[in-house]
């Protein structure tokens, strides 16, 4: 018996029963279907393995072989019941103990607490390597990484942003983590190693270049791979970078702001129209009348490499300095 959350996999209450991840996928993708009630049996289709979806706060999968006793109904409802605290009781753990995590981080990041007061209660949750790491998720869902982190039982400090979930691990764990599912086919920056958390607000920086340059190079791009890039390293380049190239869209305006928003989704998105629409929940006549815009108000072509590479860099230019704000 096994337990595994539908939404990543990932084991949340591991047992003796390990199945082959093919069949906890297709158990996964069949409780996630909408007809799938709580309570109600999936069989695989190998025979091997029947599955139960637990009415649990976080949805689960309880997974029973084939060759287990035979279970009447009497004793899956008392199982599950008893399986769905256990359930419950790992996450809200999880979730709390990332809370703690997370409220430290944020706190230091804003100066409203020393950063010795962060390397005290960080050794109290368990962060207390001599090497550490921070990684970088792209995530629109972040409490799957931190939950799948959690029950995997590595220790992190993370720190949520729109799109992106920070972590700081340490580093004997990093190649752990990226194999973890969810993180496994997530596009993830690696800062370079670091010996103290004082180094923390620059690792995460590090961490946030490299997430960016995993749109163009590959899932997993670590900062050292990227150290040359010639995206600004300081505020005042990136300050004199993205004012030269996007002028006008930097303005505090709410239009100004949406047709940056327009204009860094379209990037990211390789320039596919179709992906960019469904990522910022627009039409593709509305995202083709915002790019006119921002051809407009910038000068530059859309259709021009030398133009598509500066703004490229602009608006990299215009996330490193989103960074360093949160991070100071």
């Amino acid at each position: 018996m096994s337990v595994v959350d539908v939404a990543t996999g990932a084991p949340i209450v591991p047992g003796s029963l390990a199945p082959d991840p093919a069949v906890v996928e297709e158990l996964r993708q069949a409780a996630s279907r909408p007809d799938a009630h709580p309570g109600s049996m999936h069989p695989s289709s190998t025979g091997t393995v029947k599955a139960w979806t637990l009415p649990s706060g976080r949805p689960a999968l309880l997974l029973v072989g084939e060759d287990s006793p035979m279970l009447d109904s009497f004793t899956v409802g008392h199982l599950q019941q008893a399986v769905t605290a256990a359930v419950n009781n790992v996450i809200t753990n999880a979730m709390a103990l990332a809370a703690r995590g997370e409220q430290l981080v944020s706190s230091v990041f804003a100066g409203r607490m020393p950063i010795e007061h962060l390397l005290a209660q960080s050794r109290e949750l368990g962060l207390a390597g001599t090497e550490y790491v921070v990684i970088a998720v792209a995530t629109d869902q972040p409490s799957d990484p931190l939950v799948v982190l959690t029950t995997a039982g590595i220790l992190h400090l993370p720190h949520r942003r729109p799109g992106r979930l920070t972590c700081c691990l340490n580093a004997a764990d990093l190649e752990r983590a990226l194999d973890l599912p969810t993180l496994d086919s997530s596009r993830v920056g690696v800062s370079t190693s670091f010996r103290s958390l004082e180094e923390l607000a620059e690792a995460s920086r590090q961490a946030g270049w490299a997430l960016g340059a995993t749109l163009e190079r590959k899932r997993i791009v670590h900062y050292d791979e990227v150290r040359g890039s010639v995206v600004p390293r300081d505020s005042q380049a990136a300050r004199e970078v993205s004012r030269g190239v996007l002028g006008d869209l930097l303005e505090p305006t709410e239009r100004s702001q949406r047709l940056l928003e327009t204009l860094t989704a379209y990037l990211t998105n390789d320039r596919k129209w179709t992906e960019t629409a469904q990522a910022l929940g627009i039409h593709r006549q509305t995202l083709g009348h915002r790019l006119r815009q921002v051809e407009v108000i910038t000068g530059r072509s859309l259709k021009s490499t030398a133009d598509l590479a500066a703004l490229w860099v602009a608006t990299s230019a215009v996330e490193f300095l989103a960074d360093a704000r949160n991070t100071v």
